[in-house]
């Protein structure tokens, strides 16, 4: 668990940034930030393909 935390330039900011607070075996909360992340990423997917379907359907 912690390798993948380090590996991942993303959570390694999390991870310093709660660092005070953060320990090891709360394995819920890193999940947490992962459900997070996944949600981040989907949302601005969907932001991304909004934009380029509008952008085609002005061209066309």
């Amino acid at each position: 668990l912690d390798q993948l935390v380090r590996l991942d330039p993303w959570e390694n900011r999390v991870k310093s940034s709660f660092s005070e607070i953060w320990h090891e075996s709360h394995v819920s909360s890193h999940s947490e930030i992962l459900l997070q992340r996944a949600w981040k990423y989907h949302r601005d997917c969907c932001r991304r393909k909004r934009k380029e379907v509008k952008e085609f359907v002005a061209r066309s």
